[in-house]
């Protein structure tokens, strides 16, 4: 069976193509899975992922589960790059790191690298007024 595409903006259609060219386009991020596809002897349009849909339950292959489905990982972040720079630009760049959308493990380093500083901070201030005394 073989497919029309719909333009972009309502251009004109593109096409024909066979499921297998649609298939690796949409692999290859050509064409879109939301893009509206007809097949070539009729006039119904509908989403491309409906007819991939279709055509796999044609196939009988099952649609994926939920949990089996592949979720790619959550950034969570660098905490050195965190602790870097709490640690060197201190109570702004931990204000700027908190506010901001960064992922926790950056969040969790720059306090900790704002802290680390503020201890060797006191530490090294002790040190010199002891010697001073």
């Amino acid at each position: 069976m073989r497919y029309f595409v719909q333009g972009r903006n309502g251009g004109p259609e593109k096409g024909p193509f066979t499921l297998h060219e649609l298939h690796d386009s949409a692999v290859r991020g050509l064409v879109r899975e939301s893009a509206l596809v007809r097949e070539e002897s009729g006039e119904k349009w509908m989403r491309l992922h409906q007819v991939f849909a279709l055509a796999n339950h044609a196939a009988g292959i099952p649609e994926p589960r939920r949990d089996e489905a592949v979720v790619p990982p959550k950034d969570e972040g660098s905490f050195w790059w965190g602790f870097l720079i709490g640690a060197v630009t201190g109570v702004i760049g931990l204000i700027i790191t908190l506010t901001s959308d960064r992922p926790s493990k950056t969040r969790i380093g720059a306090a900790t690298g704002f802290f680390v500083q503020v201890v060797v901070g006191f530490g090294v201030r002790a040190y010199l007024l002891r010697g001073r005394g």
